[in-house]
């Protein structure tokens, strides 16, 4: 069983993640994270609409062969699967469910086993959590380039898609912006003039706090904070920063 410190399990996950191993295909078990809403946090909804959308990814993973990543709160595999992870990895809930995939055994989403935990209290929190995380999955490709090779990881555009794809967003975002705005076509205009007003929303949301409680400054801050928490794990990672150590900060 792996597990982080600070959630609370219904009382049967042992049991349910458990069940799943009389299928001898399945070689880890992912269990299901539920955010409880406490009043403190003031980015739920926008936290709330990436986890759901991040689950039905992985659900539809688990349905059709294997998931590439699991809860790192709530998870349990077969233990003479494991295969020991370089003292400097960060991203243990990918690492070792691919490992278990590349030895030839599924990993499954399970929603009937639960733990709870609860939003991160805000941006800057969140903020923190991403940047670490999103280095991480910089950092895996270096520690393990087997999962890049199609012959050895079976799910490899499953990984592509779903791990890598999501880190070189802001590039092409960049790229997006800037050869568009070299265009003298009305049509690649038009849609420049659209990105520089989300990009504007995003702005006015940053500088006027109060300006968030409004749909499209909610969106438009919460999207290019990850994307630019995805620009500064890069630059830990090529930089050789990233730490195993999560503190949490409280500001």
């Amino acid at each position: 069983m792996f597990t982080d410190a600070r959630q609370l399990f219904a009382e049967n996950v042992i049991t349910e993640l458990v069940a799943n191993f009389s299928d001898p295909e399945i070689g880890g078990v992912s269990g299901e994270l539920i955010f409880v809403k406490d009043g403190t946090s003031n980015i739920e909804i926008q936290m709330g609409a990436y986890w759901q959308y991040e689950k039905m990814i992985r659900k539809m993973e688990s349905n059709t062969g294997s998931v590439v990543g699991v809860t790192g709160a709530i998870y349990s595999i077969r233990r003479e699967l494991y295969q020991q992870l370089q003292n400097t990895a960060i991203l243990d809930d990918v690492m070792v469910p691919m490992n278990i995939v590349m030895q030839g055994y599924r990993v499954i989403f399970d929603s009937s086993a639960v733990a709870y935990d609860v939003f991160s209290k805000n941006t800057i929190q969140e903020w923190h959590r991403k940047v670490r995380t999103l280095a991480g999955n910089w950092q895996m490709l270096s520690l393990n380039p087997a999962l890049m090779v199609p012959r050895l990881n079976p799910l490899w555009f499953r990984f592509l898609s779903h791990k890598i794809a999501r880190i070189i967003v802001p590039f092409f975002l960049i790229l997006l912006l800037v050869t568009g705005m070299l265009q003298k076509d009305v049509y690649y205009n038009y849609f420049t003039v659209l990105q520089l007003l989300f990009y504007s929303a995003a702005l006015i949301a940053f500088l006027i706090p109060s300006t968030r409680n409004f749909f499209i400054f909610q969106i438009s801050y919460f999207f290019c904070v990850l994307n630019l928490a995805a620009l500064k794990g890069f630059f830990i990672w090529i930089t050789g920063g990233c730490k195993t150590i999560w503190t949490t900060n409280k500001s």
